[in-house]
């Protein structure tokens, strides 16, 4: 699955923006800012002193979640979209259509 630079969401653009240092300082691996029509994502992760590399399929789940967030977000579900158990349910769900399709 490759992630997209951008995409469009109900008319809008969103941008998926690679941005390792802006999530490291968060604590996050992603972060969906739908009133910013933005979704930042990284690549790394921070144990101690060293800087390691996601594997591609946690980054793509990720970029799925954060995907699922803004849909959410952009049908004005707000409440569903603060539930991170159903954001993540869904988002593996579509990461499995989407990489085990034939």
């Amino acid at each position: 699955m490759k992630i997209p630079k951008s995409f469009y969401l109900n008319g809008q653009v969103v941008d998926i923006i690679f941005d390792d240092e802006q999530m490291h300082k968060e604590g996050l691996l992603g972060l969906c800012v739908s009133d910013q029509n933005k979704i930042f994502l990284t690549r790394t992760i921070i144990e101690g002193k060293k800087k390691i590399k996601l594997p591609k399929e946690k980054v793509q789940q990720v970029a799925l979640h954060e995907i699922v967030h803004a849909m959410l977000d952009s049908m004005g579900e707000h409440k569903l979209s603060k539930n991170e158990k159903f954001v993540d349910q869904m988002a593996n769900c579509f990461y499995q259509y989407l990489t085990t399709k034939v």
